[in-house]
């Protein structure tokens, strides 16, 4: 029989994000940052179905390190399909992170400016 230490960490799913140090965010070629919040926008692509977005976010628990992000923002500006971020949050309840929201949120505000950097993405077939 386990003791109740013993059980709650075998319970207790380990998980390890993969973060980004401060030094390494800068090494990328990023289109846009917004220091004060804590995003990097790596590069936004369009296509007629919605805008690809990628970046870095700031982790909230974790100063100095950030989470790699992905999301695709619709034409009516939900995302789709969860978006992408290397977090506990998104890993463990499967749906769109503060990190995600972030990203969508960042590129929201700078609609204008960051649309008219995007790349042209390939239409996907169906």
């Amino acid at each position: 029989m386990l003791n109740a230490d013993a059980k709650s960490r075998e319970l207790k799913p380990s998980y390890a994000p993969d973060l980004y140090t401060r030094q390494e965010v800068s090494e990328f070629n990023w289109i846009f940052k917004n220091r004060k919040e804590g995003v990097y926008i790596l590069a936004v692509n369009k296509n007629s179905s919605g805008t690809y977005v990628k970046g870095f976010v700031e982790s909230e628990s974790r100063k100095g390190m950030y989470h790699y992000v992905v999301a695709f923002i619709g034409q009516r500006r939900e995302i789709v399909g969860g978006g992408f971020c290397e977090c506990e949050s998104r890993h463990y309840y499967g749906k769109p992170c503060k990190h995600v929201l972030s990203l969508r949120n960042m590129y929201e505000k700078h609609k204008e400016e960051l649309d008219r950097l995007a790349a042209p993405y390939p239409e996907l077939r169906r």
